[in-house]
């Protein structure tokens, strides 16, 4: 089953998430969208609420994303 893990410096934070059906939907419609804010030249806005929507799907109910962000070294990145 595909899933997906935080790592800080190679270090697990939280456990592995499984892709159910439900969040390859939600993340096949965030692509959709993103493509046609893209496409359409929408503004900021609309970017920006595409990524907060993203960022809590990320951090669900158990701030795995909070978790990383807070224990990464500085400065960091996304990779």
């Amino acid at each position: 089953m595909a899933g997906f893990e935080f790592l800080v410096r190679e270090e697990r934070i939280g456990r592995r998430r499984v892709l159910r059906a439900a969040d390859t939907d939600f993340l096949k419609g965030v692509t959709a969208r993103y493509a046609r804010a893209v496409r359409t030249g929408s503004g900021d806005d609309a970017l920006y609420m595409l990524g907060r929507e993203l960022f809590a799907w990320l951090d669900a109910d158990r701030g795995q994303l909070r978790d990383v962000i807070n224990q990464a070294p500085r400065p960091f990145w996304l990779a």
